[in-house]
């Protein structure tokens, strides 16, 4: 019987979607904030629709979701080390239209307003417990 082993090919669809997660992962916060995902598709060189289609069957989650989550999860370390910090400033620094489009996904992704996180961290308070 013969023991070699089986490798498994990753999809081109899935090399696709990984792309994706990395060119949004490796962004700095002023690039993540302006990035769409007509620019994705544009510096990926492929159809808009087609890039929808693929990332959200690969990971599972819309792109506009998921930047919209990585832009949170960045607000979250900024609001950690910057105390200082407004979270109108903060909301436009992410590319966030509204302060209070800002404020409703970052209570939905962490399910705490950004003001009462922000005031608890200012009085020291872990959150994380």
């Amino acid at each position: 019987m013969n023991n070699k082993k089986i490798i498994k090919k990753k999809s081109s669809d899935t090399f696709l979607s990984e792309r994706v997660v990395e060119l949004i992962l490796t962004r700095n916060v002023e690039s993540l904030a302006r990035l769409t995902e007509e620019k994705i598709a544009e510096t990926l060189e492929i159809n808009p629709a087609y890039l929808l289609k693929i990332f959200e069957t690969d990971q599972r989650i819309c792109l506009s979701r998921f930047i919209s989550r990585e832009k949170i999860r960045r607000a979250f370390f900024i609001l950690e080390k910057d105390h200082a910090m407004s979270i109108e400033g903060l909301s436009r620094k992410l590319g966030f239209c509204q302060a209070n489009d800002f404020a409703r996904e970052f209570e939905k992704f962490l399910a705490i307003e950004p003001t009462k996180f922000k005031d608890l961290k200012n009085k020291g308070k872990n959150i994380l417990q």
